[in-house]
């Protein structure tokens, strides 16, 4: 799991099937710090989720999550967002 930071919506009219009825999001990778790490990726945020763009969330990468929480072992899914993050506490 990573923290992001939502930078915004994908809207898109042609679009593999697996993406439908689903938000597209980018998100920005960032440290525990909130400094930005790397290069924004997509991401598609689970049901329960309501991340937004300015929300700092909790993401899995592996692509294998995503395709058990959202789709098919066949599908093309990378990244899912899981919860978004009330605070973060800096030791």
């Amino acid at each position: 799991m990573k923290l992001g930071r939502v930078k915004g919506n994908v809207v898109s009219t042609i679009k593999h099937p697996c993406f439908n009825n689903h938000r597209v999001l980018i998100v920005q990778p960032i440290d525990q710090y909130g400094n930005d790490e790397g290069v924004a990726i997509l991401s598609i945020p689970c049901d329960e989720t309501d991340a937004g763009p300015g929300d700092i969330v909790i993401y899995s990468q592996d692509g294998k999550s995503a395709q058990e929480l959202l789709g098919t072992k066949d599908d093309p899914l990378h990244s899912v967002i899981i919860g978004i993050v009330d605070k973060v506490t800096k030791k």
